[in-house]
């Protein structure tokens, strides 16, 4: 017996003994069950743009002053070269809480050294995070990580003996339930892990990846799905867990349309999609942000670029976990919904939102396909989901709790305008952790279904030529679900989700809507924490035709039933400024029109661009986008 832990949810000991005592071993009547020892392996500069625009050269979620700021990460990994530019704190100070970057530095593994293996594996997996080398050489950001504002912690598995610095082999701990309790309770909300096993299996690991994201509701776990390459179900555990975010790996630009030939494919062992996203892994030509020195421990300061050979989805997954930091903050800071900086009701999203917004952003690469055991959900794209100011393509979110129980439904009309923008839904869940060894591992099972003006119901996941089709069946299998429409006709479409079988109820949700709305900015669909089964956000309506308008613009809009009171309809610019009154008195519930002619209260002419009409009737409100192009 090596090791026993007691992590609150399962009990494990880890057995060296000759395969025959295996039955023997299993008619011990406390054995509940028995799954081999996975042996785990360690598994850019053109990356940080192709995750946020896949258009050289540019960085809108930099652009916008979005770089992971105030957000924490932990790594675990072969450990940190934490005297590299990339992270180096003034006088070569230790890992600590006053640290700039690296904030906490515990030795899982059997290694005495930081990252001690001459590749530098977990010095590189960190620096395309959160490298951050201006510190050091101010103005240069060129190879930075993704989410370079943000801090790490660092959980050290490296053995760094021969066979870790040749063979890629880990010193894993026998679970990680600790290891997720500890670095929550360092207040990191993202866990990226660039290694994994060869095994298919849902085995316990899955069960300490599934449990700490089900308990901890805002924790980020983050696997590579591993470098096993084509063939079915090549991707292992514990990259093979529900809730996690598993990466697969595209090749570097400019061949980041292909799925890289060693990037694992699904599905998982019960035939869910796996992996979840891609981000580019590398090739031959790969470049890498950071690295190391091992002349010491601790190190010696280097400002040291490694080049190839690393390539693989270790690459592919902190490109996605610096991603993810980014979106928690364009969340955190208020962008949404209005799509600037400082707004009034920043979100503190959970990290079934975060990923349903990965997943809401992927292109699907190549041959219209998604989704499919080769890209999952294709590769992140993050410009594709977030919303900036004067975007056509716009964003609304929930965030659903308590959530839903068997039977609940929860649903809510968007009115969609007639333009080119595609639609794009996704529902994601943290579910509760299903059995090692069991068939199916899904345990509460949600549907969504997103319904047409003329009626044409779509189901998540029932893809034909990678948009969602009408017909078929409910998925059972997979914690998300997704509608996309490549052309949605214009009008009210109808988004259900429906609680179709939740044992360890209720079961909370995010959902991310992404297209072109008649009715925009939302102004209580964000925290939906307060929201029951079978509330509908469509109490007061408003809606502008023409849109874009050249002059004149027929507002219409609806008073909600049940009310007579004070009705007041307002203008405003994008920075909120009332510009037009256009409606100040009382009315009942119904049906009402007025017409903008474009003018301002002091009767100038506004300038061209884009408005928001306000009704406000009593606690109800609701807004529509005008946009003004003369």
């Amino acid at each position: 017996v090596r090791d026993r832990t007691d992590d609150g949810f399962s009990r494990r000991l880890i057995v060296r003994a000759e395969e025959a005592c295996i039955p023997q071993m299993a008619r011990v009547r406390d054995v509940w069950w028995i799954e081999e020892l996975p042996e785990f392996r360690t598994m850019n500069n053109t990356t940080r743009w192709v995750v946020q625009s896949n258009a050289n050269g540019w960085m809108p979620l930099w652009d916008h002053g979005i770089y992971g700021q105030n957000q924490i990460i932990t790594m675990m990994d072969t450990g940190l070269d934490y005297n590299s530019c990339w992270f180096r704190e003034n006088g070569n100070a230790q890992p600590g809480p006053s640290h700039r970057k690296v904030i906490h530095y515990t030795t899982l593994g059997g290694g005495a050294r930081y990252d001690g293996c001459d590749n530098g594996h977990g010095s590189h997996v960190a620096g395309t995070v959160c490298g951050d080398q201006s510190y050091i050489n101010p103005g240069d950001i060129g190879y930075n990580g993704m989410a370079y504002r943000a801090k790490i912690t660092v959980q050290d598995v490296g053995a760094d003996d021969w066979s870790a610095c040749n063979l890629g082999t880990l010193m894993v701990p026998s679970s990680l339930s600790s290891a997720f309790s500890a670095s929550y309770s360092l207040e990191a909300r993202a866990h990226t892990n660039s290694w994994g096993s060869t095994s298919n299996t849902y085995d316990g690991y899955c069960v300490d990846v599934d449990n700490a994201m089900w308990q901890r509701p805002d924790y980020l776990v983050l696997f590579a799905a591993g470098n096993s390459g084509p063939g079915g179900g090549t991707v292992g555990s514990p990259g093979t867990a529900k809730n996690c975010v598993t990466c697969g790996a595209t090749m570097q630009a400019p061949q980041q349309e292909s799925v890289a030939s060693y990037s694992s494919r699904g599905p998982a062992s019960d035939g869910r999609l796996k992996p979840t996203v891609m981000a580019p892994g590398g090739s031959t030509s790969l470049y890498i942000y950071s690295v190391n020195n091992h002349t010491g421990n601790p190190p010696s300061p280097t400002c040291s670029v490694q080049g190839s050979p690393f390539q693989g989805t270790s690459m592919a997954t902190p490109a996605i976990a610096g991603s993810a930091l980014n979106v928690r903050t364009y969340y955190q800071e208020g962008f949404y919904p209005h799509g600037a900086h400082g707004g009034d009701d920043p979100l503190d999203p959970s990290a079934a939102l975060i990923k349903a917004t990965l997943i809401a952003s992927t292109d699907d690469m190549g041959s219209a396909d998604i989704p499919n055991q080769n890209e999952g959900w294709g590769r992140i794209l993050l410009d594709n989901a977030l919303y900036f100011e004067g975007d056509t393509r716009e964003l609304i979110v929930a965030d659903v709790a308590p959530g839903l129980g068997t039977g609940d439904t929860w649903s809510t009309t968007f009115e969609f305008e007639a333009c080119a923008e595609p639609l794009s839904v996704a529902l994601v869940w943290t579910d509760y952790p299903g059995t090692a060894g069991s068939g199916i591992k899904l345990v509460n099972d949600l549907d969504l279904t997103v319904t047409t003006p003329g009626g044409t119901q779509y189901r998540g996941n029932v893809f034909s030529g990678g948009q969602s089709c009408g017909g078929g069946t409910s998925d059972r299998l997979n914690v998300e679900e997704c509608v996309r429409r490549f052309s949605p006709g214009a009008g009210g479409w109808t988004v259900e989700v429906r609680g179709y079988n939740v044992p360890h109820g209720p079961q909370p949700f995010a959902l991310v809507v992404c297209g072109a709305f008649a009715e925009w900015p939302p102004d209580d669909f964000s925290t939906a924490e307060d929201q029951t089964p079978g509330l509908s956000s469509s109490a007061a309506r408003i809606l502008a035709q023409p849109n874009p308008a050249t002059g004149m613009t027929t507002i219409r809009y609806e008073v909600p039933a049940g009310y007579a009171g004070p009705v007041e309809m307002q203008l405003l610019d994008v920075s909120g400024r009332a510009v037009r009154h256009l409606v100040a008195k009382g009315q009942r519930a119904g049906s009402y029109q007025v017409t903008w002619d474009g003018l301002a209260d002091d009767g100038r002419p506004v300038p061209d661009g884009v408005y928001f009409a306000k009704i406000t009737a009593g606690a109800q409100t609701a807004r529509a986008k005008v946009v003004i192009r003369r």
